[in-house]
């Protein structure tokens, strides 16, 4: 396959972090929910009742606009009955946009790294021992691989069928653009991962092992193959957002920090037909 051209400048690596992250929970929002414009900013609302599925993702206003704006989204945060999370980083305006979140209940979250891989320097490796790892198909593997999500981020179980539909919005087929990975020990899927295939790079998400199946590499196994196949279908560059344990995993598998995202979270949901 072709190579998909991608500028390796921080700057434009930086764009492509941005880009990825947006277009995914774009996708998310078109797939189960919804997409709103608000200037230069698309705000997504999955109807998932948690934070990081709805939201802004380095949100763009004027000065002049910015309070009007955040105020309207809170609006139709609260009508819907969902939390939400803006991401604050690279383009976020007006500089000042942080102070008028916490202004209006906003809580400040963890800090993200945002990362990125150069495939072509990525080296493939043996799995390992007794871990297999490949693409998820099925509807009913899919279903188990969100039952482990659902574990490893503290998820009810009850949102399973909307989140299985969102992994399975863009079909089945190895070539989708959201493709879910497993990995198995014995029969037993312990492991996940994510790739997106949208803004010209490979975005990583739903990075997952079970508790007590850590310490073994199973992370960085699962983390790798979707990279490896990313690079086999042209892509040069893979990114992703960080938690504080994936750091340095995801630096020894070749990721450099490019850029950084602050969270800031509303969850001042009210229940339907509660007074204001």
């Amino acid at each position: 396959m072709d190579t998909i051209d991608v500028d390796l400048s921080a700057p434009a690596l930086t764009d492509a972090i941005v880009g990825n992250t947006a277009e995914t929970f774009a996708l998310i929002g078109s797939s189960i929910g919804e997409v709103v414009r608000v200037d230069e900013t698309l705000v997504f609302f999955s109807g998932l009742p948690l934070p990081p599925f709805n939201g802004a993702i380095c949100p763009r206003f004027s000065a002049e606009t910015a309070d009007e704006r955040i105020e309207w989204v809170v609006e139709q945060a609260r009508m819907r009955g969902v939390p939400m999370v803006w991401q604050l980083g690279p383009g976020t305006e007006p500089q000042d946009l942080a102070v008028r979140l916490k202004a209006r209940g906003f809580v400040a979250g963890e800090p993200l790294p945002g990362m990125a891989a150069i495939l072509d320097s990525l080296e493939d490796e043996p799995t390992p021992d007794g871990v297999s790892i490949g693409c998820i198909h099925e509807l009913e593997k899919l279903r188990e691989a969100t039952l482990v999500m659902c574990e490893v981020f503290g998820i009810p179980t009850e949102l399973e069928p909307p989140f299985t539909r969102l992994l399975a919005s863009e079909g089945n087929s190895r070539d989708a653009r959201i493709v879910t990975y497993g990995a198995s020990i014995a029969g037993k899927l312990v492991g996940t991962a994510t790739v997106v295939y949208v803004a010209g790079v490979a975005g990583i998400y739903n990075v997952t092992t079970l508790e007590g199946y850590r310490g073994r590499g199973i992370g960085r196994a699962v983390t790798l193959a979707p990279l490896l196949d990313a690079r086999r279908r042209g892509y040069r560059v893979g990114i992703l957002e960080s938690s504080h344990m994936g750091y340095s995993v995801y630096r020894n598998l070749g990721f450099q920090h490019i850029c950084d995202f602050d969270t800031y979270a509303w969850l001042d949901v009210q229940e339907p037909g509660a007074e204001g």
